[in-house]
């Protein structure tokens, strides 16, 4: 399940995850929007986010 959420902003803009490439892309935080849901719906799905907020490590004992 990939973390998206809408804002109570104009626009209803949405967060959702990108890769470090797309970061040269994205021209603002609310470059995407409840209407992109096609293509968010396409990207959770996407290789390319395949991993995204996973992170192999270890917690330590306290």
């Amino acid at each position: 399940m990939m973390p998206y959420s809408a804002r109570s902003r104009p626009g209803a803009p949405v967060a959702a995850p990108i890769t470090w490439a797309e970061m040269k892309t994205i021209d603002a935080p609310s470059h995407f929007h409840v209407g992109d849901a096609p293509e968010l719906k396409k990207r959770a799905v996407s290789k390319t986010l395949a991993g995204w907020g996973r992170a192999d490590q270890s917690l330590p004992n306290l």
